[in-house]
């Protein structure tokens, strides 16, 4: 099949849209699928990655955001590329809906939406939302048409085959900490990063490793770096390509309630959740219901006291780490088909 993706990243979006497409993108490259990137120029687009996995991208200039010119540039696009219909679109974009869909929907058989907002109308094949919420299979209805499969739940979760292969080792967490991991996504735009680690210098952490993973497009990167430095035992990681591997070896995790939430979930790694976008807050919420998370709430009522209170918490009370830990491996179920038959077949 010859298949577009569009989506964005940058130091404001973050990298979450690129990952899970590129997650995605790495499934339907391995079955021999052509599958080529179509980006917004933006400042800290990470679209260097894409390069480095090796697919084709084009980026796309405009300083004025609208779906109209978004769609059309897409389309030239689209032509200079492939000279035949595509058979799929798939899209990872907040601000692009049914306009946008209607229009390049000319230029290929099918399209498929990758969402969790359930905020807009689309016209689509095949809508995907990862994400876990209480009331799930309502929140599309009325917004997709009746004949859109719609993929809901942590369940068909993309992740690259590393998470895949880790999972597979089964490992089971006693709730003991020797190991903490702290990565607030790529662009951590708030600076939590900073924020935790200046709380970190009030425990006794001394005999415990950590962690921190920030993305190249970081503003405050050389910030944490100097902070990290202040400890013998925290590693800085930039832009690093074993998250699986760092996620597998902790034994508890403090970060936002953005996409990595189901990497974490899906290896069974404990995490101390903040809220620091819109797009975090329910789902973090509902995931916290099942006990899957520990979610201390919105980033902005947090100050470094609470960071304190609850990293003591999950280091005095191991059977309740344990009991995330379980918790969050069970909001993932196998799916009865995956994305990729889902894609094949439906295309035929």
């Amino acid at each position: 099949m010859n298949i577009l993706i569009r989506c964005d990243s940058s130091k404001d979006i973050g990298s979450g849209h690129l990952m899970r497409c590129l997650s995605l993108g790495e499934k339907l490259k391995k079955n021999s699928h052509t599958v080529n990137f179509v980006c917004r120029k933006l400042p800290g687009s990470m679209v260097g990655l894409i390069e480095s996995q090796g697919y084709n991208f084009a980026e796309i200039e405009y300083s004025d955001f609208n779906q109209l010119e978004d769609a059309n540039k897409t389309i030239d696009k689209i032509k200079e590329i492939y000279s035949e219909k595509l058979d799929w679109i798939i899209v990872d974009h907040y601000d692009l809906d049914i306009k946008w869909e209607s229009l390049v929907s000319k230029f290929s058989k099918k399209i498929m939406v990758i969402d969790d907002l359930a905020n807009r109308n689309h016209v689509c094949n095949l809508l995907l939302d990862q994400n876990f919420y209480i009331n799930l299979t309502e929140r599309y209805k009325n917004l997709v048409p009746k004949s859109c499969i719609t993929l809901l739940g942590p369940s068909h979760v993309l992740l690259r085959d590393e998470f895949h292969n880790l999972a597979k080792l089964n490992k089971i967490r006693d709730g003991h900490i020797t190991n903490i991991l702290i990565f607030f996504g790529a662009g951590d735009p708030l600076n939590l990063t900073s924020t935790v680690l200046k709380a970190l210098k009030t425990i006794p952490i001394a005999k415990i490793n950590i962690n921190v993973v920030l993305g190249e497009i970081n503003p405050y990167i050389d910030e944490v770096k100097k902070l990290c430095n202040e400890f013998k035992n925290i590693n800085f990681y930039g832009q690093v390509k074993n998250m699986a591997q760092l996620i597998y070896e902790a034994d508890l995790c403090i970060g936002a309630g953005g996409s990595s939430m189901w990497e974490r979930c899906y290896l069974g790694l404990p995490t101390i959740t903040v809220i620091f976008a819109e797009n975090q807050k329910q789902t973090s919420l509902d995931t916290a219901t099942k006990g899957a998370i520990h979610c201390l709430g919105l980033s902005s009522d947090l100050e470094g006291i609470d960071y304190i209170k609850a990293i003591n918490f999950m280091l005095s009370n191991p059977l309740i780490v344990k009991r995330i830990s379980e918790n969050a491996r069970k909001i993932y179920t196998p799916p009865s088909v995956s994305i990729l038959d889902l894609l094949e077949l439906t295309a035929k």
